[in-house]
């Protein structure tokens, strides 16, 4: 009578094998560690650095205030009224003419801003004088002595979309890190620009355009 034959499996088990490499992947203490070298490398680099998020905002600053001179420039086109800026250390201010006197302008993007702690501006005008002396004569708040008047602007910007020609430095304050300076500038006809101190305007530029 024939046997019947039985197979040996030799299927493998699903037990790991001895030296087999276990699954890659981090621990949460290898992660943690990851994390610490991660702080230590970027600590290094501010402090071999230490100029660089100063520098990125100046720019920033700079930046900004010669947008904002192209917007004033084209609301005042828009609605046929005088605009101005007013610059100070601490910040800046846009003004519209209305009944004899200058009121401040609180549209979005156009209230009045403060600058960033350690940034300070420096306004330069081709006439100093001429805003205050046709539009913001302060004697007419003389009677009243305990309301100071308001800013007169540096700037003017007329309905037709010409400015003051003028240049606004943006640089760190006093006593603070030296840094880089940038330069808002108009000469009245061309568009507001920002650039690094130093660096000539003369090339060509979509901001060359001219008001007509």
């Amino acid at each position: 009578m024939a046997r019947a034959r039985t197979r040996t499996s030799t299927t493998p088990t699903s037990s790991p094998r001895r030296g087999q490499p276990r699954q890659a992947g981090l621990t949460l203490l290898e992660l943690l560690l990851v994390l610490v070298i991660i702080g230590v490398l970027a600590a290094t680099v501010l402090t071999a650095f230490p100029n660089v998020a100063g520098e990125r905002s100046v720019q920033a600053e700079a930046q900004r205030l010669a947008l904002a001179v192209e917007l004033a420039r084209g609301e005042a086109l828009r609605r046929n009224e005088l605009w101005g800026l007013a610059v100070h250390e601490a910040g800046y201010a846009f003004h519209r003419y209305a009944e004899d006197e200058w009121e401040p302008v609180q549209r979005r993007l156009l209230e009045p801003r403060q600058t960033e702690d350690g940034i300070a501006l420096k306004v330069h005008t081709a006439v100093p004088t001429a805003v205050a002396e046709e539009f913001g004569d302060e004697e007419q708040w003389a009677e009243s002595p305990d309301e100071p008047p308001p800013p007169t602007p540096d700037v003017a910007i007329h309905p037709g979309g010409e400015t003051t020609p003028f240049s606004v430095t943006v640089a760190a304050k006093a006593g603070a890190d030296p840094g880089p300076v940038w330069v808002v500038r108009s000469d009245g006809f061309a568009r507001a620009t920002a650039q690094p101190q130093g660096e000539d305007d003369l090339g060509p530029s979509p901001f060359r355009r001219r008001y007509r």
